[in-house]
């Protein structure tokens, strides 16, 4: 019998195809941390208990941009503008609140004039209020709209013309 003899294959390893494995597994690493950092800080990942609420979702559909004000479903319809944020704010909320309970309350719409959505519809100037359209919508201090087949019939600007329409 012969003798075989076997030969080893020896690999040699290449110093420079270490580092480059080495650096694509940091790079990897890095990566996968930043996205599970990232997912735990918005909200995609959560630790602890996962308990669902049960609450229930309401959609309210009487806050609407002042651009959606004259083209509502309803024939007839009131849309009050006026700034959220201001003292006045809560007196238009007390106003409609109590309107909304009265029998032959018309459905009613609110413009948050403080929104920044609809800072186009501002002006220092002249109130526009009897328009065909909304795009030509100007105003200047609260509104109170009465609009009857998208065409604006009632028109009540400032706090003491509003409320004593809501009287």
């Amino acid at each position: 019998m012969a003798k075989k003899s076997k030969k080893m294959a020896t690999a040699t390893v290449n110093p420079e195809m270490n580092n480059i494995v080495k650096i694509a597994l940091i790079v990897v690493i890095v990566l996968v941390v930043v996205y599970l950092l990232t997912a735990l800080l918005t909200g995609k990942i959560k630790l602890g208990d996962n308990k669902t609420s049960e609450e229930e979702v309401t959609i309210q559909y009487e806050e609407i941009l002042a651009g959606e004000s004259i083209s509502q479903k309803d024939d007839e319809y009131l849309v009050l503008f006026y700034d959220s944020t201001t003292t006045e704010g809560a007196l238009y909320e007390t106003l409609l609140s109590q309107y909304k309970i009265k029998e032959n309350a018309l459905s009613y719409y609110r413009v948050d004039m403080g929104n920044g959505l609809n800072n186009m519809y501002k002006t220092d100037d002249q109130s526009n209020l009897f328009v065909t359209s909304a795009s030509q919508l100007k105003i200047k201090d609260s509104a109170l709209l009465k609009i009857v087949n998208h065409t604006v019939t009632e028109a009540y600007e400032g706090q003491d013309a509003i409320t004593q329409y809501f009287k």
